[in-house]
């Protein structure tokens, strides 16, 4: 964890070995803590040794610092009753807040009842910040009036860093336990939804998902010709949502588009209240009634999610927290957006199939008056009347469909599998659904269809025609697969998230025993020697995994910077795969090739390019890399004397998860290469030649020599 006020070098180089010994234990004990109470409790023992502190407890928050919560304590007989904290400006908290006496303070005036409950004369606050971004809080209490030394507050300052780091530790595992049972969620309500098409039943059935497993209380409620309708609703307690059901229509929510529902209908974007604040409630009242009436419900915290078809809003969801007084977080949204999509999918195909229950019963008028493909025919699948929608989309003429039917349209190596798989099904009443592929004239290509087919009989139960409509899906299913690419793309950023604070948080915890470890004055020369090899191997570890995900970004601006250093130091960090392989390098770099980048992004492209040139390259291959300038531009150029790359697989190969390398590539390098070279306003591009002549590829990278003001701005991707 980076926080931004203060490390463990702040302590004094004089420690006592008593005291580090203390330290270093404590730091293995709160890494092996199982939950945030039992930390606290170790840093409490540890605080009552070296600052003579009676209680501890730990404070976060989630909005940059103006509302607060305590997570956890050790040593206080009931901190419910100080566990929640407003505070007006959060830029006026210090690093390091020593309170000898805490009643002197006027801006604690409104915390002294609790201070005396506890019997507290003496505090000291330590914050902590990630980046700029104050979040989390650890405070040691006395309950005696205590002077704090120097000493004191450097060691209050090292056991607040452990606390904090471990904390996130836990954090993150309650993430990913959270991540389990929420997937699990999802995929069990996925197959709920999915195994009703009755309108009705689908709404009531959203809301008892959603209780109690994420909220108290949901309701759904569908936006029909500007008013909105309550469908459904769920609560924990049956009497409370039988109350709920009988809410006087005086008392319906009051839309607009400046907050609460009303906004959430007009923009289509969620909104979350972890502490429902006062004017939320006021705005949603129509009179001082009807606010008393809202405040009677006791709601903490609320969420309300927009459903959606075709992005078009038709209705919201409400979360809503009040028996088990829970703060949304933002992962609760982000769950509740997830539902929320899932439901709007049921929502539709549940409008869709009541749809086709009325358009079945008036079908031979609708054949008539729709443009879609609507069809009849006779047992044997030719057609009965002309079908003129059908016949623009398949350039079929009638004689050709009248004599013929609707299969010869069908693509060769699906034609005998639908038509046996309609016929076979004759015996049913129910509507079938194939899928096939179809002639479409237009593009003068086969396009994804979808056919339902549905056996009209008559009272003796023999078949007397075919009627259905066939539907062209082939967008909706590439639609598909871009969504699918996308959900891997997300799943990939947040494994490498996961990956980076599982990494660095113990290489940190590391860095600061070595780092406290360097500081005893007792160390012979060649211990000295051996700490300080291991501190830089740690900061070395530390870059490696930086720079080996393939997510990372450098949070910084671009600059000039050499080109052929960062060329270099590359060949340098590969110079043992060369070996490995006995590949001969030839290098040529022009010297002073100055171009305005990130360093550390374009060193990951080069890295890249080559990793894929050694593993293009046989045994005894050769690799060139060239560097030149030319004009305004910068060229850096790697040649492989590979087997080249198929044309095939040429068109495919800057797409995401796309890789020749089977199990031993991601696809991802390639794809990220270009993004960063196209975030520095450069250009990535390729050569290559399979003839056994002359075979192999290049890669050639060109960037701006100069700032630009657009490259200096651009995000990170």
């Amino acid at each position: 964890m980076d926080f931004s006020h203060s490390s463990v070098k702040d302590v004094d180089s004089g420690l006592g070995e008593r005291a580090l010994g203390v330290l270093v234990n404590a730091s293995a004990a709160l890494l092996a803590a199982a939950d945030v109470d039992t930390m606290l409790g170790r840093v409490l023992e540890c605080a009552r040794e070296l600052i003579d502190a009676e209680a501890c407890g730990v404070w976060r928050s989630n909005d940059g610092g103006y509302n607060w919560r305590m997570l956890a304590s050790a040593g206080l007989i009931d901190h419910r009753g100080g566990s929640e904290l407003h505070v007006p400006d959060p830029n006026l908290i210090p690093a390091i807040a020593p309170l000898e006496d805490v009643r002197a303070y006027e801006v604690l005036a409104h915390r002294v009842g609790w201070y005396d409950s506890e019997d507290i004369r003496s505090l000291i606050c330590i914050t902590m910040r990630i980046g700029e971004v104050l979040t989390a809080s650890v405070t040691f209490y006395y309950r005696r009036r205590h002077t704090f030394t120097e000493g004191e507050i450097q060691f209050a300052t090292v056991l607040a860093n452990l606390s904090a780091s471990t904390l996130y530790m836990t954090e993150l595992k309650e993430a990913q336990k959270r991540e389990r049972t929420s997937l699990k969620f999802l995929a069990e309500s996925s197959a709920i939804l999915a195994s009703s098409l009755n309108y009705e039943q689908t709404l009531n059935t959203v809301a008892r998902l959603a209780v109690p497993f994420l909220a108290d209380w949901c309701t759904v409620s569908m936006y029909e010709n500007g008013n909105l309708i309550a469908i459904a609703a769920a609560h924990v307690d049956p009497d409370k949502e039988r109350m709920l059901g009988q809410v006087p229509a005086e008392y319906s929510e009051r839309l607009h588009a400046a907050g609460g529902t009303g906004a959430v209908l007009s923009t289509g974007k969620p909104m979350l209240y972890e502490s429902l604040p006062e004017e939320a409630l006021a705005g949603a009242a129509k009179n001082e009634e009807h606010l008393a009436w809202i405040r009677s419900l006791a709601i903490v915290s609320a969420i309300v999610v927009p459903l959606k078809s075709r992005d078009r809003v038709i209705g919201v969801m409400h979360f809503i927290s009040d028996r088990s007084k829970r703060h949304f977080k933002r992962e609760d949204l982000h769950l509740a957006e997830d539902l929320a999509a899932r439901a709007s999918t049921a929502i539709e195909n549940a409008q869709l199939f009541r749809e086709l229950g009325l358009s079945e019963s008036r079908y031979r008028s609708l054949i008539q008056a729709t443009s879609s493909l609507a069809w009849s025919s006779d047992p044997t699948g030719k057609f009965v009347e002309p079908q003129p929608a059908w016949s623009a989309y398949s350039g079929q003429t009638w004689e050709e469909l009248r004599d013929y039917g609707w299969a010869q349209a069908l693509h060769p190596d699906d034609r005998e599998r639908l038509v046996n798989e309609i016929l076979g099904g004759a015996e049913e009443i129910a509507p079938h659904v194939f899928r096939g592929r179809m002639w479409h004239a237009s593009s003068k290509t086969y396009r994804n269809c979808m056919v339902r087919a549905v056996p009209m009989k008559n009272d003796a139960g023999v078949l007397e025609e075919w009627v259905g409509v066939i539907v062209d899906i082939h967008d909706q299913l590439l639609a598909e697969e871009k969504l699918r690419r996308t959900e891997q793309l997300a799943t990939a950023g947040r494994l490498a998230a996961t990956v980076a604070h599982e990494i660095n948080n113990p290489l940190e915890s590391v860095t600061n025993l070595v780092y406290l470890a360097q500081q005893s004055q007792t160390l012979d020369a060649s211990t000295r020697e051996y700490l300080n090899t291991a501190s830089d191997e740690l900061q070395r570890a530390a870059q490696i995994v930086r720079q080996t995900l393939g997510f990372y970004r450098e949070n910084s601006a671009p600059k000039n910077a050499d080109i052929g250093e960062i060329v270099s130091e590359v060949l340098v960090l590969y110079r043992r795969n060369f070996m490995a392989k006995e590949i001969r390098v030839i290098s040529d770099i022009e010297a002073g090739a100055v171009a305005c980048v990130v360093p550390g992004e374009i060193r990951q492209v080069v890295a890249n390019l080559i990793t894929n040139a050694i593993d293009a390259s046989s045994a005894h291959g050769q690799i060139r890399v060239e560097l030149t300038t030319r004009g305004d531009n910068v060229s850096v150029r790697v040649s492989d004397r590979g087997t080249g790359i198929s044309e095939e697989n040429l068109g495919h190969l800057f797409e995401a998860f796309f890789t020749t390398k089977k199990d031993l590539g991601t696809g991802l390098g390639l794809w990220v290469s270009r993004g960063l070279i196209e975030k520095h306003n450069g250009t990535l591009t390729v050569e290559t030649s399979a003839d056994q002549s002359d075979h192999g590829t290049t890669f050639a990278i060109v960037l701006p020599a100069n700032c630009r003001a657009d490259a200096r701005q651009a995000p990170s991707i």
